[in-house]
């Protein structure tokens, strides 16, 4: 697809989507201008075109994107960022960007988002509770701060896939195994593959490969 072959609306995608890569890039920038946008990745659409679109895009009734003070730059608002993963790439890794590095956006109003946070709070206080379990109080209280950490993790709007995996599933993981002789055995062992289910659902990416 050539440059003058672009639609109004496909310029629109495209300039979300290159948006969106260079929100997961090293060398990521707060506001880009056209110039900049046009040059990421190998993309499809012109400055010129870019200019067109934004008017759009940064709508009141779109609000895709923000623009800078000076009004000739951009960048994704949280509502763009939702509706690329959403609408867009469906998990797909923009121009071959890791796995581990990419940036994932979380709705927390997802049931199974408030599922999980349900469920950290929940094993924490299992943790916390421990006594008669062969742990020892370090162990215990380990774990229970690396809880309280995911917990925080969580609750961020936007994280590292990296970060859920090291911060949040290696937490439930480990108290999974500090749980298993105790009556929260299940529990623990489901917030886990919860924490997995909604990470290959919502963006494509199993955990378990990283």
């Amino acid at each position: 697809m050539s440059l003058v072959q672009l639609t109004i609306v496909q310029a629109r995608d495209e300039v979300l989507r290159l948006l969106y890569a260079h929100s997961n890039s090293p060398d990521k920038r707060i506001f880009l201008t056209a110039e900049e946008i046009s040059e990421i990745g190998d993309s499809m659409v012109s400055p010129s075109k870019i200019v067109a679109v934004m008017e759009d895009l940064t709508s009141i009734k779109i609000q895709y994107c923000q623009a800078s003070a000076l009004q000739n730059s951009w960048r994704l608002t949280r509502r763009g960022f939702l509706y690329v993963e959403s609408e867009l790439i469906s998990g797909e890794v923009i121009f071959s960007i890791p796995a581990s590095d990419r940036i994932v956006t979380i709705n927390h109003n997802q049931p199974d988002y408030i599922k999980i946070h349900e469920g950290l709070t929940e094993i924490k206080e299992a943790v916390r509770g421990l006594n008669d379990s062969g742990l020892d109080s370090e162990e215990r209280d380990r774990i229970a701060a690396s809880l309280s950490a995911a917990e925080a993790l969580w609750g961020a709007t936007q994280l590292k896939v990296l970060q859920i995996k090291v911060g949040v599933l290696l937490a439930a993981e480990d108290a999974a195994q500090a749980l298993a002789s105790t009556a929260k055995a299940v529990a623990a062992a489901l917030l886990v593959d919860a924490i997995k289910s909604f990470m290959k659902t919502q963006f494509g990416i199993d955990l378990d490969q990283l």
